[in-house]
């Protein structure tokens, strides 16, 4: 019920900004925003723009009938006036589920950047992060069964917790005798992520394969890591995969197999595996960043721009 009172507020609050200012373009995050988008739309004769950082009918652990956000998303990608993303995975579906012109690409690259570091770290105990929601299907049990594997190893985990799973993380923590190697942080601003990430020795991005937005997936901790210098262990989802192994970022794993993924942390410890793979980081930091995808967005907004005035030239985006 909370959630529910919480939702018609956040819609009704939206509504009412859009009829207030009554933007010329509107710039929508997901389906939590889309509804205000369509709406402000037909309300105010708002450009709309979709922007998709899931295939929402294909996301983990939804309690929706998947038939209504198929529904929803066909809707959203058909109103909407242009549909951009993050992941070529996701466009690629959205084309051919939907029968519309690809989305756009618009990476989340964070836009702060650690100054490179190309030496490994002797005489401190290796360190491996993961950096995001605290959640299922992101390898994090199979990391801690990892972790039990290689006793010299810490671990840290940030972000926030979803669906109650921080308990069963610990409990499994306390049950493989690691609690006292592993470090669980609450998440940070953005700005602040190098504060947590760039004295560890590698990334840990072990997205299992349990929906087709996983599989898909090409996920902002990858442009975090890559951004604070750190290379990346990796799942074998395939946008993902495909990334760390063309640009030699790191090696992969497989996410439900602790002995793999301890073997592979093993491997990218090695003092001459580290350099190797945090000159390909830097050079892939060195070419990508905010400024690059921002005009990218940039080009999305500019067909829409008019002479009628500033606010026919403000985008809008509503977020949860």
């Amino acid at each position: 019920m909370r959630r529910f009172v919480a939702t018609a507020d956040f819609y009704c609050r939206g509504i009412s900004l859009v009829r207030r200012i009554e933007p010329g373009l509107i710039h929508a995050n997901d389906y939590n925003t889309a509804w205000i988008g369509i709406l402000g739309k037909w309300l105010t004769g708002a450009r709309l723009i979709y922007d998709s950082h899931e295939l929402w009918p294909d996301r983990n652990l939804r309690p929706e009938p998947r038939g209504w956000l198929l529904f929803c998303e066909a809707l959203f990608v058909r109103v909407a006036d242009e549909v951009i993303t993050t992941s070529p995975g996701y466009a690629a579906v959205l084309a051919r589920r939907y029968r519309i012109e690809s989305p756009r690409l618009v990476r989340n690259v964070p836009v702060w950047q650690a100054l490179p570091n190309l030496e490994p770290r002797p005489g401190n105990p290796p360190l491996a992060v993961y950096f995001g929601a605290l959640t299922r299907n992101r390898g994090l049990a199979t990391a801690l069964r990892a972790l039990a594997l290689v006793p010299e190893l810490r671990m840290r985990f940030v972000g926030p917790e979803a669906w109650g799973y921080r308990q069963d993380l610990d409990a499994l923590a306390a049950e493989l005798s690691v609690a006292d190697r592993l470090e669980v942080l609450d998440p940070v601003p953005p700005d602040q992520a190098a504060s947590v990430l760039a004295d560890a020795d590698l990334g840990l991005a072990l997205i299992e394969p349990a929906c087709l937005s996983y599989r898909m997936t090409l996920p902002n901790k990858l442009y975090e890591y890559v951004a604070a210098g750190l290379p990346v262990l990796s799942s074998e989802v395939p946008v993902l995969a495909a990334q760390v192994r063309e640009n030699g970022l790191g090696l992969i794993a497989d996410s439900r197999d602790p002995v793999g993924v301890a073997a592979g942390i093993r491997a990218m410890l090695e003092p001459g595996a580290q350099v190797t793979f945090r000159e390909a980081v830097s050079r892939l930091a060195a070419e990508t960043s905010w400024d690059r995808e921002r005009e990218k967005l940039a080009d999305v907004y500019s067909p829409y721009r008019t002479r009628r005035g500033p606010r026919q030239m403000t985008g809008f985006n509503f977020n949860e």
